[in-house]
């Protein structure tokens, strides 16, 4: 297919794209939001087997003959309707150029967007960077949770701006499917039903404290949640949350939605 699947696609990078297109589908222009986000490939990830087809792109659009399929100049970020649209098929020569002249001046962005990133690496709450973390390979999921041990979630969440995190997999992958339990059902939504059940379950049976569900994304191949948590102990949640869910993101809730949280607060307490 003609998009990476966000397990081999870093959060950092996603993240990255996601901003510097102003949250914005490349091709239809709505805006979308984080955990529906998919990226695709302008000139599909598929040429890298075909050598020959490739060169003659690359030359043809003057992109060198080293041009990497997986550079952001390649990247943009779509709905799954959008993605899905374009297919696999090889978009027209008129409007790849066009779309490169777009992508690449958008380059600059883009690298400003890694380095507000990096930055927030070493300077902001180091729980905003989990998932990229774990993904670039720095610290196992382990070694994360007996941090978040040291680190605690004391004073940083309040009832208006609680750690958000987001849990996500893809379902067209192989080794999604193979982790699921016999007792999820088949597919479609009843599938998506009982994986959310599933994992507001696990989670209710840790926390020590409130949480809600505050956004939840399907599209047919993935699924993506967002719980605010109010409960002390995240770090036990984020250990018993397992595969195949993957940790995507964990930020502040007035750092996604530029609102405080307070309407949701009552509501988790009446859960």
């Amino acid at each position: 297919m003609g998009m990476f699947s966000k397990a081999r696609l870093s959060v950092r990078l996603r993240s990255a794209l996601w901003h510097a297109y102003s949250r914005r589908c490349f091709y239809c222009q709505d805006p979308i939001s984080f955990v529906d986000l998919e990226i695709d490939h302008l000139l599909r990830v598929s040429l890298a087997e075909q050598p020959d087809i490739l060169a003659r792109w690359t030359k043809l659009l003057g992109l060198g003959s080293d041009f990497d399929l997986n550079s952001s100049t390649n990247l943009v970020p779509t709905h799954h309707g959008c993605n899905q649209r374009k297919g696999v098929t090889d978009l027209s020569e008129d409007s790849l150029r066009w779309y490169f002249e777009m992508t690449s001046a958008k380059q600059a962005a883009i690298a400003e967007q890694l380095m507000r990133l990096d930055r927030e690496e070493r300077t902001t709450d180091p729980l905003i960077r989990l998932a990229s973390t774990i993904e670039q390979g720095l610290l196992t999921k382990g070694e994360v949770v007996a941090f978040l041990r040291r680190v605690g979630q004391p004073q940083v969440s309040p009832k208006d701006n609680p750690l958000v995190i987001c849990w996500g997999m893809n379902l067209l992958e192989e080794e999604t499917l193979e982790a699921l339990p016999p007792e999820a059902p088949a597919g479609g939504p009843d599938l998506y039903d009982w994986l959310e059940e599933d994992l507001l379950a696990t989670i209710e049976k840790v926390a020590k404290g409130v949480f809600a569900m505050v956004e939840d994304q399907r599209n047919g191949e993935t699924i993506g949640v967002r719980i605010a948590c109010w409960f002390q102990n995240v770090d036990e949640v984020v250990a018993a949350v397992q595969p195949p869910w993957e940790l995507l993101e964990a930020r502040y809730f007035m750092e996604i939605y530029e609102e405080p949280a307070s309407h949701w607060y009552p509501q988790a307490l009446d859960e």
